[in-house]
């Protein structure tokens, strides 16, 4: 959901983020029936960038009326503050690798979040996915002491999330401002969206992309690259253009300049 805010307002930015810090903590005295119908515990992650929006972030949700909820709430709060907004849907996730650090082959992961599915997870599962979420690679032992469980079922249980498709991939998460990198997020409105993969492999050939998520809404496509100043931005764009000339409606540029993790896992114990 991107939500344009009146820019120069950094300590609302920040009010809004830490609302969301405290209902995170907030949740966790609640009772396992009255988490079920919480939403503000699934809250992802806040992108500040240049541009038309000021302020954009993730949050996941299983349903619409869960989705509508949390945007009353967050209305109520700060609607006073809101210019516009617009909200999106994300159909799929496409993660690249990572070949403007190192231009290897491609490879590509594919996420599906248009097919919710409902997997049953316990206590101990969603304890080894909170875990592993913030520090994947936590050796098995300790991971067992901080759960209470012996390392050869936390690996057992491990090994099955990764077999149902819970747990997808491991990545790194790199600074890219001391790397040098500028984080642009490009969202693309296309004439036609059987484009999409075409355009996926373009950005995939610059070795400049790390993501790209399609969309419901006034975009049918978000390609996040990382480069090193504008001039290679433009000369990206001016080979695209070139390439997809009159496949596109309109195009819109942002420089995300940072992100904040309010948490990574909308599971609550």
């Amino acid at each position: 959901m991107a939500s344009a805010i009146e820019t120069g307002e950094e300590g609302l930015v920040k009010k809004i983020i830490h609302e969301q810090e405290k209902q995170e903590e907030e949740k966790k005295s609640l009772s396992p029936e009255s988490q079920k119908n919480k939403v503000f515990m699934i809250v992802g992650a806040t992108l500040i960038g240049f541009g038309l929006v000021a302020l954009a972030f993730l949050i996941m949700v299983k349903n619409a009326r869960q989705f509508k909820d949390f945007l009353i709430t967050f209305k109520e709060k700060f609607g006073d503050y809101i210019l516009e907004k617009e909200v999106h849907t994300v159909l799929t996730t496409h993660r690249l690798n990572e070949k403007f650090l190192f231009a290897g082959k491609t490879s590509k992961h594919s996420f599906y979040q248009d097919e919710v599915g409902n997997y049953i997870v316990d206590k101990i599962d969603i304890e080894i996915l909170q875990i592993l979420s913030k520090d994947a690679r936590i050796s098995l032992i300790d991971l067992g002491k901080r759960i209470g469980i012996d390392p050869k079922v936390a690996k057992y249980r491990i090994k099955k999330l990764e077999k149902e498709g819970i747990i997808i991939t491991y990545t790194s998460a790199p600074n890219f401002d001391k790397l040098g990198f500028q984080f642009i997020q490009i969202n693309f409105d296309l004439k036609n969206i059987k484009i999409i993969p075409q355009i996926i492999e373009f950005f995939d050939r610059t070795n400049k992309c790390l993501y790209a998520l399609e969309l419901l809404g006034k975009y049918d496509l978000t390609i996040e690259i990382h480069v090193e100043n504008d001039r290679v931005l433009r000369e990206i764009m001016e080979s695209f253009k070139q390439q997809f000339v009159d496949k596109y409606n309109d195009y819109d540029i942002f420089n995300m300049y940072k992100e904040h993790l309010v948490v990574w896992l909308p599971i609550g114990l």
